[in-house]
């Protein structure tokens, strides 16, 4: 690896060498929650960076070793790439401005700091952030430019970072709970932005990413780190930092930030015709959260309130179990919430009012269906049972003697019930595979038996809902389009049923909605939209097992 300066020699050699720009120092600092001597290594070293703000940006990779550490756990990826990219193989090391790794408590001195703080930079970088309405993203913009001439290998680098994470205990075995800066992700990726090789005086660049959050602890802690990187000699020209910036709207802030159907956030499927609707809260004015009208619907059904009260501190959160919604379970379903009245006052900030989640019905299986399971060496450390919902169980297997052979159960399943296959492993390691197969020899599941498995998977005999078992959809025909004043809709009914023919603006807007009882058969509907403006519109053939839309022009 090289080098462009050693630890202090070099760290005055090129002073006046760039004149334009004052210089921010990368300090990258490798630790871990389970690593002894970081726990005595971190406190003074902080208090040193935390005294010199104006001259230096730390940011922190927990690493892989020596022990556990679960923030290393959230980003394995590209903390590994920064790891290998310095050749670090000790913790605490670090790195300032692309030189080391060495001694932290050393590199991180007064003097070196103020050394390297004192040279100039031949770029200027201005950083920003914004963390979005619904509080589940951040978008960055990073913009630099070039305060003198430049001709090298560059990139450009971005890391999300929290800016300081306190655990209530320690989550590794060092006692250490503050963590600084830690990395938790960085944009595109760990490679960075590859910059232009030539700038001239006045040249910008531009660098505009957005991040799902994932693994963040405190929203109100995002902070982001970026740097322009020499990748011949691995010198960091210039850093910036974008400090955290999230403020409260109002007062009165409560929104749903997540959402389900199905009872349970890890399943995104329904079994039957009844949800049972769950929904993540959160706080997002200053002000106590103590009363939210929550309202849902599956599908544009009708429109339930639940008004919830409790007690919620700025950004905290809550689980809110909504009453059963009965529905019809169609290939594919929405649920939609919205908030309103946080506190029983106008909600500071409506832009994050409404929520939607997409979601489908459980897998569907026969009546007659078959269980097959192929263990590997460790047998006996496989069990499967199938409890049906009133949590009686109808069949089960295991444990097996015969490795490396597939075990059939066949299995006989009630009309429209809803059953839920549990399958276990608790040997350490891979032990084999599970299939659930139809009637006609069709696999519709497969598990495998991953190292100390135990999933549950909801099954249902109520075959999935499809608008193609109302209506023939390929023989449907909307005409004249573009339309003045009236068109029809040809349409050949497989079967009868309620049928409503709604058009919708292209701001989603219901502007008509006509009914019709439709025997099996062909039919003609006539739809008038003479009242209309000019524009385009969505015309939604809704049933009871799905809906199909079709675009048309009002002229």
């Amino acid at each position: 690896m090289k080098r462009f300066y050693t630890l202090l020699s070099l760290l005055i050699f090129a002073t006046g060498m760039f004149a334009q720009s004052p210089r921010m120092v990368l300090f990258e600092h490798y630790t871990q929650a389970s690593c002894p001597p970081c726990a005595s290594t971190n406190p003074p070293l902080f208090a040193t960076l935390g005294q010199n703000t104006d001259k230096i940006i730390p940011i922190s990779y927990q690493v892989y070793w020596p022990g556990y550490d679960p923030m290393f756990d959230h980003n394995p990826n590209e903390i590994r790439e920064r790891v290998t990219y310095y050749g670090v193989s000790a913790a605490p090391n670090s790195v300032m401005d692309g030189d080391g790794p060495y001694s932290s408590l050393s590199l991180g001195s007064q003097a070196n700091i103020n050394a390297r703080a004192a040279m100039t930079s031949p770029f200027t970088i201005e950083t920003s952030h914004k963390v979005s309405d619904r509080f589940d993203e951040v978008e960055v913009t990073v913009e630099i430019t070039a305060s003198s001439d430049v001709n090298r290998n560059m990139v450009a680098q971005i890391a999300i970072v929290e800016h300081e994470i306190h655990f209530n205990s320690p989550p590794g075995t060092n006692g250490e709970t503050l963590f600084h800066n830690v990395m938790k992700k960085m944009l595109p990726g760990a490679n960075g932005t590859e910059l232009p090789n030539s700038w001239a005086t006045g040249d910008k660049q531009t660098l505009t990413y957005s991040w799902k959050f994932k693994n963040v602890y405190d929203v109100s802690e995002i902070a982001v780190i970026a740097w322009v990187q020499d990748e011949n000699t691995q010198e960091v020209l210039q850093a910036s930092y974008s400090e955290p910036n999230l403020t409260a709207a109002g007062p009165n802030d409560g929104l749903a930030v997540r959402a389900t159907a199905s009872g349970d956030f890890e399943n995104t499927r329904v079994c039957g015709n009844v949800a049972q609707p769950v929904v993540e809260i959160l706080n997002a004015g200053s002000a106590n959260l103590t009363s939210l009208d929550i309202y849902y619907s599956i599908n544009n059904g009708p429109e339930e309130l639940y008004s919830w009260t409790g007690n919620l501190a700025y950004l905290a959160k809550a689980t809110v179990l909504l009453p059963d919604y009965n529905f019809v379970n169609q290939t594919n379903n929405t649920i939609n919430v919205r908030t309103a009245n946080p506190n029983g006052q106008q909600d500071d900030q409506t832009s994050n009012d409404n929520y939607a989640v997409d979601f489908k019905p459980s897998l569907q299986i026969t009546n007659n269906a078959k269980v097959e399971v192929r263990p590997l060496t460790n047998p006996s450390k496989l069990t499967w049972e199938l409890k049906a919902s009133n949590g009686s169980v109808v069949a089960s297997g295991g444990p097996y003697t015969t490795p490396l052979a597939a075990q059939t159960t066949d299995v006989t399943l009630d009309a429209d019930e809803c059953y839920t296959l549990n399958f276990k492993n608790t040997a350490t390691s891979f032990n084999g595979t599970l299939k659930l197969i139809d009637s006609e020899g069709k696999e519709k599941l497969k598990l495998d038996a991953d190292p100390n498995l135990n999933s549950n998977t909801v099954v249902g005999t109520n075959l999935a809902l499809s608008v193609d078992n109302v209506i023939n959809t390929a023989a449907l025909l909307i005409y004249p389009n573009p339309v003045s004043g009236q068109f029809q809709v040809e349409l050949e009914m497989k079967k009868s049923s309620d049928v409503s023919f709604q058009v919708y603006n292209m701001l989603g807007q219901l502007v008509k909605n006509q009914l019709a009882n439709l025997t099996t058969g062909a039919h003609q509907q006539t739809i008038n939209v003479s009242q209309l403006q000019k524009g385009m519109y969505i015309l939604k053939i809704q049933t009871q097992e799905g809906s199909i839309s079709k675009t048309f022009v009002k002229e």
